[in-house]
């Protein structure tokens, strides 16, 4: 029923306790295909004591997003859904076993996923994604269809309010998948590269399904690629600039997504200040164009600190 999904830099330290966990499912996964993504770690060598349980495959390193597609590629068709887990993560027993009770009682579905909590030494202590979405959001998008699972009929503008989603909770039809042209490669190294995918699924006209059982423990250490939190919004943005661009929002998602794409930047803006990174500072203020941010006084003010370059980025944007 399952292919899992995995792309593997530079994990040495880690691959092992995640492979373990997808091992030790209740419900077993059909194959585990593992690309390595040019580690020069010696995370191949680990990879390869497991050749008899995984298929592997090494190619030159091509970032997240492309290491995905090309493991989906070398996967078996047939297999009808597709399940992800990165490198650093992982999964409880019950995982699967949740996935495939979801995808029985719910067959409409083109995404499934179930809710996560962290761990590591920059672990949110007591946090569980899905539940610490507020209930305004549930009430306004959602309906439950039994205890603690919902579907989103129309998911799109919800995931444009509060994104439930993250690549390793989810498994997602294949048909469905290849119907909306899968994996783009022009975001491979983006940090929110995942989130193109789940917002043209979102477009397919099919439902997604949300648990709230937690099965899935995301591993939060610092080194991962998601950490900056500024990245993520910058990229969000970027991407949907993308889609305005390439005409894939239907009008009646119009406003509301150039809304989300001047908040996420406004978003953006405001932590690369905090931390002070002149480089990304250019990125967001070359995606800015043609958005206009408006920010408080006490915002202006603020930016009075920065360097002369990023003080006339803001200005420029401000005005």
């Amino acid at each position: 029923m399952f292919t899992v999904v995995i792309n593997v830099y530079n994990r040495a330290s880690l691959i092992e306790e995640t492979l373990h966990s997808i091992f030790n499912q209740t419900q077993p996964a059909q194959e585990i295909v593992v690309v390595n993504d040019g580690s020069t770690d010696n995370s191949l060598e680990i990879l390869e004591k497991y050749s008899d349980r995984i298929k592997l495959f090494t190619i030159e390193n091509v970032g997240c997003g492309t290491s995905r597609k090309k493991a989906i590629e070398y996967s078996d068709p047939s297999i009808p859904w597709i399940t992800f887990c990165d490198s650093d993560d992982l999964w409880k027993p019950n995982h699967l076993e949740t996935i495939a009770a979801l995808i029985t009682d719910t067959p409409e579905a083109s995404v499934v996923a179930t809710d996560f909590d962290t761990f590591g030494k920059d672990e949110n202590r007591g946090y569980f994604h899905l539940r610490s979405i507020p209930k305004k959001w549930w009430a306004g998008y959602a309906s439950m269809i039994k205890e603690d699972v919902y579907l989103l009929p129309a998911p799109f503008l919800p995931l444009l309010e509060h994104n439930p989603l993250v690549i390793t909770t989810m498994a997602i039809k294949r048909d469905i998948y290849e119907k909306c042209g899968g994996i783009n490669e022009s975001f491979s190294r983006y940090q929110a590269e995942d989130s193109d995918l789940t917002r043209r699924l979102a477009l397919a006209n099919h439902p997604f399904v949300l648990s709230l059982a937690h099965t899935v423990r995301l591993r939060r250490d610092g080194s991962n690629m998601s950490q900056s939190a500024a990245g993520n919004f910058l990229d969000r943005a970027r991407i949907s600039i993308s889609h305005m661009n390439e005409e894939l929002i239907p009008d009646k998602y119009s406003q509301k997504t150039h809304l989300f794409i001047q908040s996420s930047l406004e978003e953006a803006i405001r932590r690369l200040y905090i931390q002070d990174e002149p480089q990304k500072f250019e990125l967001a203020y070359e995606a800015i164009t043609p958005y206009q941010i408006k920010r408080s006084t006490r915002f202006r003010m603020k930016t009075r600190a920065l360097p002369v370059c990023l003080r006339r980025m803001i200005t420029a944007v401000l005005s």
